[in-house]
């Protein structure tokens, strides 16, 4: 068995600010300087928090319940391989695809969007969205539910703009598919080496009340984004606004992370899932136990994806279709 390595480090979430209270967060992105405020987010640096190792729950953490979990897949993908992304949509996409169809016994698994990120030498001290490239290429700090590139716990999507996404993705099946369960998931590893320096931080969706831990936000994207097809604006349109979620601090929550975290092992959290109250804010972190190597480069792959039915289905009845199953999958 690996050995096992909590933390005591610092995670940065929004603050519970009375902007908020009238004002929506956002962020903008856009490839051309602007006058108006990249965001605003007001930034809640939370120090000492235990950030428990996956490890020393393997076996006991069911994901059905904290939305986390680890999968072993071996890839057939080189490291140069995750530079092409033509090899990343037929290789490694299907290769992710077949392991979460085996994982959550879900009846279609369907993979809309890939990143791989390496971070940038003076990141985070340069904000993500001076660097060329984008968030998109550097890690995210900031806990969230939501496209996100900063300091900040978030979630990738809410629910309904993930409804949305379906019918994008989907079109004439939108309403099919919509009918069913379905749950967005992220897959999470780092590319080549462990990344000890920068690891990824999850919150146990059991541990989070989406009443006052979470708050939607806005990702604006005033640019026509060219690898994002889906995100395409309308004939004459300018703006898409994407709806993601931030986190806020509370004493209740439980964070986690995966120690000497190698590229076999996915880490696998969810983002949606209409019958349950929360999904796994998320953030890279400062590992104070490691020292910063310059010729190490904190670099992960990560995969989106979308399952229906059966995927979360899992040990009791459905409270979304009534479905009765009852396998339970732990970490």
């Amino acid at each position: 068995m690996a050995l096992q390595i909590d933390l005591s480090t610092s995670l940065q979430l929004l603050a519970k600010d009375p902007l908020y209270y009238k004002d929506k967060p956002y962020t903008l992105h856009r490839l051309y300087s602007i006058s108006i405020l990249h965001d605003n987010f007001i930034a809640h640096l939370v120090d000492d928090v235990n950030i428990r190792d996956l490890r020393a729950v393997e076996g006991t953490f069911p994901f059905d319940e904290n939305g986390i979990g680890i999968l072993e897949m071996q890839s057939n993908m080189t490291y140069d391989d995750f530079s092409d992304s033509v090899k990343m949509e037929n290789i490694y996409c299907k290769e992710v695809g077949d392991a979460l169809l085996q994982y959550t016994q879900a009846l279609s698994i369907q993979i809309f969007d890939f990143a791989v990120r390496r971070r940038h030498p003076k990141w985070p001290a340069k904000p993500s969205h001076e660097i060329k490239g984008g968030g998109r290429s550097q890690p995210a700090l900031q806990a969230h539910l939501a496209r996100l590139y900063v300091l900040q716990a978030h979630l990738d999507y809410t629910e309904q703009s993930v409804r949305e996404l379906v019918r994008i993705l989907n079109q004439e099946e939108a309403d099919v598919l919509m009918s069913k369960c379905f749950i967005y998931l992220h897959v999470w590893r780092p590319l080549r080496v462990p990344v000890p320096h920068w690891p990824t931080a999850v919150c146990d969706a059991k541990m989070m009340n989406s009443t006052t831990d979470l708050i939607d936000m806005d990702n604006i994207m005033l640019d026509r984004c060219e690898t994002m097809d889906w995100l395409q604006p309308g004939e004459g349109v300018e703006i898409n606004v994407v709806e993601n979620v931030l986190a806020h601090h509370s004493e209740d929550q439980k964070s986690y992370y995966l120690s000497d975290h190698k590229p076999p092992e996915l880490l696998l959290f969810r983002h949606v899932e209409p019958s349950r109250k929360s999904g796994v804010p998320h953030a890279a972190f400062c590992n104070p136990l490691s020292q910063p190597d310059p010729s190490v480069t904190r670099e992960s792959v990560e995969v989106r994806a979308i399952g229906d039915n059966n995927a979360i289905c899992w040990g009791n009845r459905c409270t979304c279709c009534g479905n009765l199953f009852n396998d339970d999958l732990l970490i």
